[in-house]
């Protein structure tokens, strides 16, 4: 306890460092000295993927020291298995690491909060758009993968529950968009560092395709299309329609236009399913 008068008063015994105490968070060259010495050697920073295909990979700065998908450790195929605790396992081997190094979790999703008001506003608006009413049940298909969405997301921190009965580590815990994980994976390992930056996928975070600007190693968000509004359920469907499996053979079926030949009636359906461009960009999915 530092000296006082008797009116509680600073003592004029108090040093500069102990009145600054009283406003400041100071410390001494010893404590800085002292801290210096038990921080990890290595500040590691553990990512963890979340949605139908789940998994886990260790960085040390832009170096990335193993990465894995749970379904190759499970074998469950798209394994959606959260927290992804075998990859999260292997790449701490796989890498060597000393679990005490990881000093900060970066999530590749909104958190619960975030992601409520994104979903929300998604509803609100899909329900008012040209195709909110055409067709009940695709309405409620909608609805529902919203709420499981939000649903999925209220684990995500449980990651920090692995991590400290696994290693006795708590590191900070980050959260990243969607597709910023998708833009900042393809814009980071390129040639360089100018570039227009696309993500198109089937959803994530309620947003369904990004265009960003990378520029000077940072990602500026320029323009997004939200979820219903999809190319890649667009494809997913595609894929259906020829009896193949979603989510699964889509890529076969990418394969196999290279031997297709153009019919003109089954293009001018596709193409009607496309509606606007730019921002306004979207699908009749009627």
């Amino acid at each position: 306890r530092l000296p006082t008068t008797t009116s509680g008063t600073p003592s004029p015994t108090w040093t500069d460092l102990d009145r600054g105490r009283v406003r400041f968070d100071l410390c001494t060259t010893q404590e800085l000295v002292t801290a210096a010495e038990t921080r990890p050697a290595r500040r590691l920073v553990l990512g963890v993927s979340t949605t139908h295909e789940t998994g886990a990979g260790l960085f040390d700065g832009h170096q990335c020291l193993a990465a894995i998908s749970e379904e190759r450790l499970d074998r469950g195929k798209f394994s959606t298995r959260y927290p992804p605790e075998r990859s999260i396992r292997e790449v701490v081997a796989t890498a060597q690491a000393d679990p005490s190094e990881i000093t900060d979790v970066i999530v590749a999703g909104l958190p619960a909060g975030r992601l409520l008001r994104n979903l929300v506003r998604g509803q609100l608006r899909d329900t008012f758009e040209f195709h909110g009413w055409n067709d009940y049940f695709p309405h409620l298909n909608k609805v529902l993968y919203r709420g499981f969405s939000w649903v999925r997301s209220l684990g995500y921190r449980s990651v920090l529950g692995f991590l400290r009965r696994e290693y006795g580590i708590t590191p900070r815990l980050h959260f990243a968009p969607h597709h910023l994980c998708h833009a900042a994976s393809a814009y980071r390992t390129a040639p360089f560092d100018d570039a227009l930056v696309v993500t198109a996928d089937g959803v994530g975070d309620d947003t369904s395709l990004t265009v960003s600007e990378g520029r000077g190693g940072r990602l500026r968000l320029l323009q997004l299309i939200p979820y219903p509004h999809s190319f890649g359920q667009l494809y997913t469907a595609c894929t259906q329609v020829l009896s193949f499996r979603a989510t699964r053979h889509e890529g076969k079926i990418t394969g196999l236009s290279a031997f297709g030949r153009v019919d003109p009636e089954l293009l001018a359906k596709v193409r009607s399913t496309l509606r606007g461009s730019g921002p306004d960009f979207r699908l009749d999915k009627r």
